[in-house]
Order: structure tokens, then C-alpha cells, then sequence
């Protein structure tokens, strides 16, 4: 059933990106993976009893075909035009079924082909191949994508199930125990008496509450992948493929290990190890949720902005230069801003934007303070307006000379305050930043004393030395 694995997730894969390029929308996508998983996840305890009563093989057969044909509709209604986003639900309801379907036949099948003390071991490598499949199949289907197209890649996938047709009906069963007695149980009864079962053993009922806080919490997290690798990463679909293998590939290492564990029969409880990975997995789609959130939420403000008045240039103000990846997600902003605190000659940060950038950048933050730790470079310490005045003059100067790559600077900042060490009765000397590579020329700006005029409002010497450099 390889070859049927890949397509499933070739076709996962293909509908994901439709509902993405159609709609745009993180929205829509998780719609998308709400009608394909809900049938999944509603559907399975039925078919367990079911497969009690019918062949699971045929069962397995009859899924095959209708997962085939449901891809083949969609590369029908592609090439028609008639493809959208509630369509695509529609067949994502009957892929779901059909998949449940397959998946409780897959799990019955096993027992009956292995021995007794090899079941454990068989249900690992039994994951084991789901989840090389799940390697494999997104892989190959972000680069069909990149070559082929959406349409040819799903109608691709749609023959991929067909191998599964020649060899499930070559497999041979093992007779079930009370067979002919579960074949006249009622059904509901049967429903109950499994649902009652589930909730007295403890193990049982462990791995149900561990598998319903990975499917609803992480599995949510895998389903947002589109948005996340496009409209965040805008790594495209081949990205996207990418990280679903990656997904895969953690799972099949956990396959491993499970399939080489020595104790395989006769187990007490839950292995300490799937109660670890739930935690990490969880940690990790934390972190996820946090990484790079300043810029979307920066890039999602200037998109506001901007649909409120078109013409409105939106600039920002950073701390660092942006990465590439970071650039990229602030496709909404007009200008950017680097705060600067390098010395007296901050130049070489055009260097680093141009590699990440040919928009227009400016200085947000710049300037000096009029505060001296220590005695330096000619310098007395204490206050030294004398200082900030030389430091400003040859920051204005070297600005000057990349006034064709430089929009302009904003200094940093009018008026002396109190607020850097929170001293609320006088300008606090404590208001630096130690081992830092400001100026004036002791490495450790003062912000309480950065103004061009004092905390009283009298100019200092660097007023009129900026005033020169303007009036020019």
C-alpha cells in the first residue's frame, strides 16, 4: 500500500496549496482540513465495528477507489473551471470517509497477517511505512507542482492508489476469533460496549486523551502549513513539501524507536517517551506561534493603514537590520529605519541593507549624549556637551556624504529627560547602556542626556551644530 500512502499525501498536499492559491486565506485552509479530518475522526469508531462484520480487506479496495476517483474529480473540475474552495470541501468530506475507512481496515489487517508477540513490532513498521510515505510524498509532489501544475500532479496521485487494486487481494487472513459471534452482536450495543471499554482501561483511555491533544493542538499547527510557508516563510510550494517531509521524517524516527523497543507484548502503560514527545511537540508549536510575529504584525498594521488611504507611505523603525525573511514579510512598508548607536561614524549599516534590500532607508535613531562615564579620547567625564557636539557633528558628516542611499536621519533626541533609570527628580547618570558601542566616546550612551536641548529647554552646544549643517 506504499504507492497508495504517497498518493494520499500527494493529494493532501495538492488540495492544501489549491485552497491557499484560491482564497489566500489561513482561514479557508483550516476549513479545508476541518471537512477532510472531521469525517476522519467521526467516522472511525463505526468502522471499527463494521470491520468486525465485513472484509477489511475489501473494505480497504473499495476506499482505494473512491480516494482515486476523488482525486481524479478534482483534476476534473480543474481543467473545467469549476474548481473552488467549497467544492474542494465537498470532496474533502468524501476523502475523509474514504480514509477513515482505509485506515481502520489498515489496523485490522495487521493482526491477522503476524503473530501475536510481533504485533507491536508490526503496527511500528506498519507506521513506519505510513510515515515514509508521508517523507516522500509531499516531496515529490512540491517539485510536481513546481513542474507540472496543481491539475497534473492530482491527476498524477489519482493513479498512484491504483497499485493498491493488484495487491490487497493477494493478502491472505488468518481467521478472527469470534467472528461469527461479533456478526450477530447488535451494532450500537457493540458501539457502547467498545466506547465503555475505552474509558475503564486506563491505557486505552490515555492514548485517546494523548491523541485528541495532538490532533486538535498540534495537528492544527501541520493543517496551517500553506499559510505558513507561503505567507509567512514565502518558501512556495516546494517549501512547502519540504516541511511536511520534515514532519514525516520526526515520525518515522519515533516509528523507530518504538519498533525497537525489546518489550513489545504484555506492556503496562504508555510509554514514558510518547508522553515526552506530546510535551515538546507542544512547546514547539509555541515557539512556532511567537517566531517572527513582530513583523507580521507590523507588515498586517501598514496593510490597514494602507486600505484606508492608498497613498499613504508607512515607514518603521528597527533596532537591528532586518534579515531577508523579515524584509519579506514587510512587504506593506514603504521605509524602513535603523536605530543607530555606532560611534561616530554609522555608514557601514548601508553596506548591510543593501544585501537584504533595495528599498529606501533612513536613520530613525541616531546621534550622541552629552554624558561622559569615564575620561576618554580627550574627553573629561561628567557632562560634556563638548563631546556630544563633536560625536553629532561627525555622525551629520558621514550621513551627509550617502544622502543618495540615505532618505535622512531623525536625532535622537530633543530634550534631555529622566526616564532611561526612572528617577523621577533629577537626571540619573545611572542611564546607560554598559558594554554598548554608542557615543559619545566611552561606549556607554546615556539616554537622559541624548537631547540637543537641556532637561531646562537651554540649547546645547550641538543645537547649533546640527542647526549649521540644516541651514546649509
Amino acid at each position: 500500500m506504499a504507492p497508495s500512502m504517497q498518493a494520499v499525501w500527494i493529494t493532501r498536499l495538492v488540495m492544501s496549496w489549491i485552497a491557499w492559491d484560491l482564497t489566500g486565506s489561513s482561514a479557508y485552509v483550516g476549513l479545508l482540513s476541518f471537512f477532510l479530518f472531521v469525517p476522519y475522526i467521526t467516522t472511525i469508531p463505526f468502522f471499527g465495528v463494521l470491520l468486525d462484520r465485513i472484509e477489511p480487506l475489501r473494505t480497504a479496495i473499495i476506499a482505494q477507489i473512491i480516494q482515486a476517483l476523488a482525486a481524479f474529480t478534482i483534476f476534473i473540475m480543474h481543467i473545467t473551471d469549476s474548481l473552488s474552495i467549497f467544492s474542494l470541501c465537498t470532496v474533502a468530506v468524501i476523502i475523509g470517509t474514504a480514509n477513515s475507512a482505509q485506515g481502520s481496515a489498515r489496523q485490522t489487517i495487521v493482526p491477522r497477517i503476524v503473530d501475536k508477540p510481533t504485533i507491536a513490532n508490526a503496527v511500528a513498521f506498519n507506521a513506519m511505512n505510513f510515515q515514509i510515505a508521508r517523507i516522500i510524498g509531499p516531496s515529490v509532489g512540491g517539485i510536481l507542482i513546481g513542474l507540472i501544475g496543481t491539475k497534473y500532479t492530482i491527476l498524477f496521485s489519482s493513479f498512484f492508489f491504483l497499485p493498491a487494486l493488484i495487491t490487497l487481494p493477494m493478502i491472505v487472513l488468518t481467521p478472527k476469533q469470534g467472528e461469527s459471534i461479533k456478526k450477530e452482536s447488535n451494532f450500537i450495543s457493540e458501539l457502547v460496549d467498545g466506547a465503555r471499554f475505552a474509558h475503564r482501561n486506563a491505557v486505552i483511555f490515555e492514548c485517546i486523551v494523548l491523541t485528541f491533544i495532538s490532533s486538535v493542538i498540534i495537528r492544527g499547527c501541520h493543517e496551517l502549513l500553506p499559510a505558513l510557508a507561503d505567507g509567512k516563510f514565502n518558501m512556495g510550494v516546494e517549501g512547502l513539501g519540504q516541511i511536511m517531509a520534515a514532519a514525516g521524517a520526526g515520525a518515522l524516527i519515533s516509528s523507530f524507536l518504538i519498533a525497537s523497543r525489546k518489550k513489545t507484548y504484555n506492556d503496562n502503560g504508555i510509554p514514558m517517551i510518547a508522553r515526552i514527545s506530546l510535551i515538546l511537540g507542544l512547546l514547539f508549536v509555541t515557539i512556532l506561534g511567537y517566531v517572527d510575529n513582530w513583523y507580521l504584525a507590523m507588515n498586517n498594521a501598514a496593510k490597514k493603514i494602507k486600505q484606508i488611504d492608498k497613498n499613504h507611505p508607512v515607514s518603521t523603525a528597527h533596532g537591528e537590520i532586518p534579515n531577508r525573511k523579515a524584509r519579506e514579510m514587510g512587504k506593506n512598508i514603504d521605509l524602513w529605519g535603523i536605530n543607530v548607536y555606532r560611534w561616530d561614524n554609522p555608514t557601514s549599516l548601508i553596506e548591510e541593507w543593501e544585501k537584504v534590500s533595495d528599498l529606501p532607508m533612513y536613520f530613525s535613531e541616531t546621534g550622541s549624549d552629552s554624558y561622559m562615564t569615564k575620561d576618554n579620547n580627550g574627553f573629561k567625564k561628567g557632562i560634556n556637551e563638548d563631546a556630544q557636539a563633536m560625536a553629532n557633528h561627525n555622525i551629520i558628516s558621514n550621513v551627509f556624504k550617502l544622502k543618495n542611499k540615505l532618505t535622512g536621519i531623525v536625532i535622537f533626541q530633543f530634550v534631555d529627560g529622566l526616564w532611561k533609570a526612572g528617577n523621577p527628580e533629577k537626571q540619573d547618570i545611572g542611564g546607560w547602556a554598559p558594554d554598548s558601542t554608542g557615543v559619545p566616546y566611552d561606549g556607554s550612551p546615556n539616554e537622559e542626556f541624548w537631547g540637543i536641548v537641556d532637561i531646562n529647554r537651554n540649547k546645547k552646544k550641538t543645537f547649533d551644530v546640527i542647526m549649521k549643517f540644516f541651514n546649509n
